[in-house]
This record gives structure tokens, C-alpha cells and sequence, in this order.
């Protein structure tokens, strides 16, 4: 599982890849909160309370959609709850559907503003070997 993020004129795109579709969607997950820059909250780890958890269920017309619409859905979560998700457990995913549990942990502000992911150069499909991958672009 990783990403890699790739030049672009006005956007910040980056590959993504994993040996699975979960793989691929949470590495999607974990490097757009890299990219996001969380700042942790006042008082540090210690003083936080314990993770908190959102869930997140989606359908879409095929899988690229789906990824598109779940990190969304995340990115929309992080903002509004003030969230950094280090960990998804996925209790299903299929090519048009997912339902998931993020785990968060509480940031007092993003050192980078994302406004959405897009579906542009978005085209998530299997390679050698089993592998997945697919670029995504963030509107920034």
C-alpha cells in the first residue's frame, strides 16, 4: 500500500496503489492526511480524549466513484469534526459499495486547505499481479 503525490499546475495529484481495493482506499485515506497537515490539539496526546469513531457508508456506479465519494466523505468529516483519521476498518466493500469505521483523533486546525477531491484522471483498475492503483487530484 502507498502513494506518492506528483506534480500538477494547479492541484495537488497523487498515485495510489495497494494490493487490494482496501488497501487503495485507505492508503487513499492515509495520504490525503498528509496532505491535509493536522495540527494536533492543545494539551498533546495525553491530554486528548480517547479516538473517536465516524461511520461512513456509500454506494456509487463502479469503484473509481466509489473511492471519489469516500475520501470525500472523509475529507468532509475531518473538516467539520476537526479529525484526523489514521485508521479505517472496512466491514464491507465491494466495487460499488463500502460501509466503514474511521477512527479519529481531535486536530485543532489543517495546515493545508483541501476543498474537494475530484474525479479528474481518476481511473481506479487492477494491474500485474493484483495490484490496484489510480491517481487522484485534489482541488486545493
Amino acid at each position: 500500500m502507498t502513494h506518492e503525490f506528483l506534480e500538477h499546475t494547479a492541484d495537488i495529484r497523487m498515485r495510489v496503489t495497494g494490493g487490494s481495493l482496501e488497501e487503495v482506499f485507505a492508503s487513499g485515506v492515509a495520504g490525503m492526511m498528509e496532505l491535509l497537515q493536522p495540527r494536533p490539539a492543545a494539551g498533546g496526546p495525553a491530554a486528548q480524549p480517547a479516538s473517536r469513531r465516524r461511520s461512513v457508508a456509500l454506494a456509487a456506479p463502479d469503484r473509481t466513484a466509489l473511492l471519489i465519494d469516500f475520501l470525500n466523505a472523509v475529507l468532509l468529516s475531518a473538516q467539520t469534526h476537526r479529525e484526523s483519521y489514521p485508521r479505517v476498518d472496512f466491514r464491507r466493500l465491494t466495487d460499488r459499495e463500502l460501509a466503514a469505521e474511521l477512527e479519529g483523533t481531535p486536530v485543532e486546525a489543517f495546515g493545508e486547505d483541501v476543498k474537494a477531491v475530484t474525479y479528474h484522471e481518476a481511473d481506479l483498475r487492477p494491474g500485474a499481479e493484483g495490484s490496484w492503483s489510480t491517481v487522484v487530484v485534489f482541488d486545493i
